[in-house]
């Protein structure tokens, strides 16, 4: 289904991605002199474990936000190529926010970041 197609994409590439990313800045593996001062700054703050909860909730909200934005606007579209035709994504979707959640939404199925 191109639905899930898009799902999994956005979920792989972009959230879970961005929450690898974080973690990492968290934990101090990047180097850039950016995320060794947010990274000093967390740890010091004896708050490693608290970040590690908001960052994905943090994405989620933001992917939620985009995803409604991108339903309600429009002057927006998501065209994905089907069987030799362009769909819109946000007509194939009861509510593109509403597929991230629930045990059956995107997250839950192709996230490898899931807490």
């Amino acid at each position: 289904m191109l639905l899930d197609v898009f799902g999994e994409i956005l979920i792989k590439r972009v959230r879970d991605e961005a929450i690898e990313q974080w973690e990492k800045t968290i934990h101090g593996e990047l180097k850039s002199e950016e995320s060794q001062r947010l990274y000093k700054q967390i740890s010091s703050s004896g708050q490693s474990e608290l970040f590690n909860d908001l960052v994905p909730k943090i994405v989620d909200t933001t992917l939620h936000h985009l995803l409604w934005t991108f339903e309600q606007n429009e002057l927006i579209d998501i065209v994905a190529n089907g069987d030799s035709k362009q769909i819109s994504i946000k007509e194939i979707s009861d509510g593109l926010a509403g597929e991230l959640y629930t045990e059956d939404g995107w997250i839950s199925r192709f996230s490898s970041k899931n807490k």
